[in-house]
This record gives C-alpha cells, sequence and structure tokens, in this order.
C-alpha cells in the first residue's frame, strides 16, 4: 500500500482539535517522510541568510561577480519558495478535504435524522468540528496564495537578473532551464 492509500485510508479520530490546529497535516507530514527517505536535497535558507537576500536596486551597475552571486542568491530563493509551495498546496488540499468529509458526515446524519435539506445546509456549518475544518482549509488555502504570489514576484525579478546576465554575455540562453 503505498502513503497515499495510507493518507486515504486513515481513521481520523473527528473529536480533537486536529482540525484546528495549524500544524503540518498527516499527508503533509507523510509527503515530507517520503521525501526525507529519498534522501534527495531539501531546500533551505536559513533565517539570516533569508535576511540579506534583497534584489539589486540597479543592475547595470552591479560588477559580474555581484551579479552572478545575485543570481545564486535568488536561484536558491526561488527553488527554496517552490519547496513551500508545495508544501502548502498539499496543506490547502488535506485541509479541503478534511472540510468536505466532516460535511459529507455530519450531512448524511442530519438527513438520516430527517432533516430537511434547508435545515441540515444551516446546521451543518454550525457544528463545531466542521466549522474548525472550514476554518482550518480556509487559513490553508490564504497561506497557499500568499505563497504562489511571493514566487510570482521572485520570479520575476530573476528573469531580470537572467537578463542581465545574457546581456553581458555572462550566460547563454541556452544555459537558462528555468525559464
Amino acid at each position: 500500500m503505498s502513503w497515499v492509500d495510507d493518507a486515504r485510508n486513515r481513521e481520523i479520530d473527528t473529536n480533537t482539535d486536529e482540525w484546528v490546529d495549524d500544524g503540518d497535516s498527516f499527508t503533509l507530514k507523510t509527503a515530507k517522510e517520503w521525501v526525507k527517505n529519498k534522501k534527495v536535497p531539501v531546500p533551505y535558507i536559513p533565517p539570516e541568510d533569508m535576511e540579506r537576500i534583497e534584489f539589486p536596486k540597479e543592475l547595470d551597475k552591479l560588477t559580474n561577480d555581484q551579479l552572478t552571486q545575485a543570481m545564486r542568491d535568488w536561484t536558491q530563493l526561488m527553488v527554496y519558495t517552490n519547496y513551500l509551495v508545495a508544501q502548502q498546496d498539499i496543506e490547502k488540499t488535506a485541509k479541503q478535504n478534511q472540510y468536505n468529509y466532516l460535511k459529507a458526515k455530519h450531512w448524511a446524519i442530519l438527513r438520516e435524522k430527517g432533516k430537511s435539506e434547508e435545515d441540515t445546509r444551516k446546521e451543518v456549518e454550525r457544528i463545531t468540528e466542521v466549522a474548525n475544518a472550514k476554518k482550518s482549509a480556509d487559513i490553508a488555502t490564504a497561506k497557499y496564495k500568499l505563497m504562489d504570489a511571493l514566487l510570482w514576484g521572485y520570479t520575476k525579478n530573476y528573469q531580470m537578473l537572467s537578463r542581465e546576465l545574457t546581456k553581458r554575455g555572462i550566460i547563454q540562453p541556452s544555459e537558462l532551464k528555468s525559464e
């Protein structure tokens, strides 16, 4: 059985605060463990290095060495941010799936009790665990959107550095694989 099947078939105790906890979902923890077991290097930028990465104001005034270092920094930042976006995408999907599961479960319970569709719709969203799961899914979606927006902006900066390196003849367009 694969880790995906394990995650899908996992029994979830819905009487816990797992739904509101901002920690990693079971799915994301499992995915991270899978990556770790593959023994591939996982991107990471220490906070002190993150603070020093700045986009140069005037690219044309940088030396070739400074420009090359900026490209290294921004390449590292892009890889790290892309990894974070992927993690948040997994988290967003897992939290949305948890919400949908709880909503469907309680919907079925209420309908079995003879509640009308309208009453069921109103009541299901007021159930604490459903409301908490929705909140958790909304937060995960918001985090994903923010990280995705950062990645988009970083991509534009990376492209400007790449164009400057190409303009100076330091790298040839064929050397750029990520553009």
